[in-house]
Formats: C-alpha cells, sequence, structure tokens
C-alpha cells in the first residue's frame, strides 16, 4: 500500500503530520491528514479542509448559494482553496472566481498539494486584501471575506465602513460571507450593524461566526 493511502487510514486515528513549512507573514504552517484528508493548518487554526471547510460550506448553504445563481466571485483570503473547492466540486457551479491571498508560501501550497491554481475562470493575486479592494473597480454577486492571520481575523474586516464598502461594489442581490470569531469584538460588531440598521444572519460552529448579508441593494 503505498505512504499515502497508510497515512489517510491510520489519520482517522490520529493525525498525520505530512510536511511543514515556514512563512514571513503566517508563521509555522503544516499539512497533516486527518480523517482521510490533507488540511492546511497554521500554529492555531485551521486554514482550510477541515473544521474551516465545514464553517464556509455551512454558511454558504444557509445563504442558500447552492440553489442560486452565482457568476463573479471576490474571494477575500485563498488559503488552500476551501471556498473554491465548495462551489465548484460540491455546489457544482463554474464561476469566475477572483482570489486574493497576501501569503504567497500559502498560494504555492495551494497549488502544490492542492490543485488550486490559476485557471481562465480563477484569478489568483498575490496581494494584501484590503490594500487591492481600494483599487478594485469590478463588481461581484458573492464576496467570501476570510482574512485570518493564524486565529487573528485582520481588524479591518470589524468596521462597518468595511462591509459598506462591498455592499457598495456588489451588483444587485449579492451575498457577502464575513467569517470571525466569536468573542468580545464580535459582540461590538453586532451591535454596530444593529444600529447601523443592517440586517444580517449567522452561521455558527465551535468558535466560528460567518455573517451572512443579502438583500441590501
Amino acid at each position: 500500500m503505498p505512504m499515502s493511502s497508510w497515512k489517510k487510514l491510520f489519520s482517522y486515528i490520529l493525525p498525520i503530520k505530512e510536511a511543514e513549512f515556514r512563512s514571513k507573514i503566517s508563521g509555522t504552517l503544516e499539512l497533516t491528514w486527518e480523517k482521510g484528508r490533507l488540511v492546511l493548518n497554521s500554529r492555531n487554526a485551521n486554514l482550510s479542509f477541515s473544521h474551516l471547510h465545514k464553517v464556509l460550506r455551512g454558511a454558504m448553504e444557509l445563504a442558500g448559494l447552492r440553489k442560486r445563481s452565482v457568476s463573479r466571485v471576490l474571494n477575500l483570503g485563498l488559503g488552500a482553496g476551501s471556498s473554491v473547492h465548495i462551489l465548484r466540486n460540491e455546489m457544482k457551479k463554474n464561476p469566475f472566481i477572483r482570489s486574493i491571498e497576501i501569503d504567497p508560501v500559502i498560494i504555492q501550497i495551494a497549488d502544490r498539494f492542492f490543485d488550486v491554481n490559476e485557471d481562465p475562470r480563477h484569478d489568483i493575486i498575490l496581494a494584501d486584501a484590503i490594500e487591492y479592494l481600494e483599487l478594485e473597480k469590478e463588481s461581484y454577486d458573492l464576496y467570501i471575506v476570510d482574512l485570518f492571520i493564524d486565529d487573528i481575523v485582520h481588524s479591518e474586516v470589524m468596521f462597518v465602513s468595511f462591509l459598506r464598502g462591498l455592499m457598495h461594489q456588489a451588483v444587485p442581490d449579492s451575498t457577502i460571507l464575513i467569517n470571525s470569531l466569536k468573542n468580545e469584538r464580535s459582540e461590538g460588531y453586532k451591535k454596530r450593524l444593529t444600529d447601523a440598521g443592517i440586517q444580517y444572519d449567522i452561521f455558527a460552529s465551535q468558535e466560528n461566526e460567518v455573517y451572512i448579508f443579502q438583500g441590501f441593494n
């Protein structure tokens, strides 16, 4: 039996580390076999294809994306490509996806180990997502915001002004998903959303909360 098959089998009992990488941006990154699947983890968080994958899929299902038309996606935070995989392989959609990722090491890992690469329907840009948005002129009907370094969400994401910028850019009947964590900052964010009169749903799982915004155009 090939080594990878043994690792898949035994990973149902215990996680098995495949490789480790060092990134100046994300710190230690690990490829690990977990429950028969290769996943990408930082020191304190899953970045793709484990818990985060389930969280993103759950939020997309709650938002009704499986039954909705999705033609253009802005994916802020590529990771190893969970959101791309969910849309294309699990929901059987083929939208144009533009992924913005700040860490070149993560992009290399996604390409080498997860077959997440550029094609005519997937544009990968190495950039700071917040800085990129200041220059972005195009509109999308799905925005996926997963801007973490390890287990810390980007501070800009938790401002109502950031959300309003996406709303202003979006086409009518768009969906915006913002992944965050359950903590004091998220409670403050909920209050600011309520004070601003912005309606939202939440998909919650363990420590994650994904905010779902629709019907704002």
